[in-house]
């Protein structure tokens, strides 16, 4: 009796919703974008500023969205962030750099307010006893985002503007599944307990914002300077996005086993050993030339690896004893994945342009070699 009250077509809707939006937002905004970028001769300092101006958008939708939710809904958030990355888009066929950097922090803005809006709505009507389920689905369907959009650069290349109107479709497209979930009543937020409370962040969660700050870094780092890294490799265009495709499938393929490693032997043995196989993959590809074969396996690993600190830094974070304020938690990841992807983004362009198109590699392992040491020495935790 219980499955009858389960609101299966908002589920599904909410999922479709956050699956072609991530598609347009985050794979065809962060991921191809670059590419499109460095094959018009947009050096490493313009790439980095581009990559920030997008997580700082979405670091001003992440702050904003509670609140635009308690006055107006997260649908018509959700709307609201479809607009504004469409627009986002639509300026790039028809301006230059700098203009770019607007589109790029529209684009982000709108994928930090569908994120929070979209994903609070959907895990709301969500029953507790399918939560986990639901959970997984969604993570898999938004992983999409980093494997269809390279994969069509492959095909439609990036030499006319075709990407961005795909990246409009699948932009707009989310609004179809949005039209079929009723309105949900505005939550009431109370803005003196978040802020009271916002500074006060128990071992664990500090644990976790460890993890996905590292998390951010390299993401950051890793999509705006890949595009540059692989052209000055000799790569041509399509075999970058390909690069990119396996990135994103090896993020897709891992995080399920490295998910039972940490059920199993604790999300510190698990970070560690990611943490390792990062720091070890990404030597790999700084000081070891490879053909296009052998660079693809070892992104294959790197984009499991990678992609896991963010979600062991969520496991962090839920598994604190206070679970009254669990959601503040795993806001607190959010934000700080989103502002070290910022410093990623920047910190990489400098250092490209400044030592090589490699030296942005060098960040990643030194990055991922600190968090090798901070797991090593968090063994007193048992999560």
């Amino acid at each position: 009796m219980q499955n009858n009250k389960i609101n299966w077509r908002g589920i599904v809707a909410l999922n479709a919703v956050s699956t072609l939006a991530q598609l347009g937002q985050f794979g065809v905004g962060f991921i191809v974008l670059p590419i499109w970028l460095a094959a018009r001769g947009l050096g490493a300092i313009e790439l980095g500023l581009f990559g920030a101006a997008g997580w700082a958008g979405m670091l001003a939708g992440l702050l904003i969205t509670p609140k635009l939710i308690a006055q107006f809904g997260s649908k018509n958030v959700v709307y609201a962030s479809i607009l504004l990355s469409s627009i986002g888009f639509v300026i790039i066929p028809f301006f230059n750099w700098p203009i770019w950097l607007a589109s790029s922090a529209l684009i982000g803005f709108g994928m930090g307010l569908r994120w929070i809006a979209n994903e609070t709505w959907l895990y709301r009507i969500v029953p507790k006893n399918i939560l986990g389920q639901v959970v997984g689905v969604h993570e898999a369907l938004i992983a999409l985002a980093v494997i269809i959009p390279p994969a069509l650069v492959a095909v439609f290349s990036t030499v006319d503007n075709k990407m961005i109107w795909i990246g409009i479709l699948f932009n707009t497209l989310p609004v179809i599944p949005l039209l079929m979930v009723a309105t949900e009543k505005p939550q009431i937020v109370n803005d003196k307990t978040v802020k009271s409370r916002f500074f006060q962040v128990d071992n664990i969660t500090k644990l976790g914002i460890i993890i996905a700050s590292v998390g951010g870094v390299i993401d950051g780092a890793f999509l705006a300077l890949f595009p540059l890294f692989g052209l000055g490799r000799g790569f041509a265009e399509a075999q970058v996005a390909l690069l990119l495709t396996v990135i994103g499938i090896g993020a897709l393929a891992l995080q399920y086993p490295l998910g039972w490693f940490s059920d199993k032997k604790g999300v510190i043995r698990a970070g560690l050993l990611a943490a390792a196989i990062a720091c070890i993959a990404t030597c790999f590809m700084a000081f070891v030339p490879m053909e296009f074969g052998w660079l693809a396996s070892v992104s294959f690993v790197f984009g499991g690896a990678t992609a896991s600190f963010l979600t062991f830094g969520v496991i962090a974070a839920a598994s604190t004893h206070d679970h009254d304020h669990m959601a503040e938690n795993m806001s607190k990841i959010s934000i700080a994945f989103t502002v070290c992807s910022i410093a990623g983004s920047l910190l990489a362009g400098f250092a490209a342009a400044s030592l090589g198109n490699d030296a942005f590699l060098w960040l990643v392992i030194l990055v991922s070699a600190v968090l090798v040491v901070v797991f090593a020495r968090q063994h007193r935790f048992v999560i």
